[in-house]
């Protein structure tokens, strides 16, 4: 059996870390709160940032991100029972 899981808020808990680096870049870099729909899954609709703005926070952000998100709870214990299958 081969399985395909996607990493990305299933495998790794990425969303809690980009939130916080969100903020500090939000406040620290832009000097401001521009946040505008705190509830919005995705940073480009829950921030008022230019593309440019966007850009620049992957470009410094992406991977810290990626680096320092933490897996999410339980998935080893469900990556093992599905293996077992």
């Amino acid at each position: 059996m081969k399985i395909g899981i996607d990493l990305d808020g299933v495998v790794i808990d990425s969303d809690t870390t980009f939130r916080t680096y969100e903020e500090i870049f939000d406040i620290d870099t832009l000097k401001g709160n521009n946040l505008v729909k705190k509830e919005e899954p995705k940073f480009q609709a829950r921030y008022d940032w230019t593309d440019e703005e966007e850009k620049e926070f992957i470009e410094k952000y992406f991977l810290t991100v990626s680096k320092e998100s933490n897996l999410m709870s339980g998935f080893i214990a469900v990556y093992n029972l599905l293996k077992k299958s």
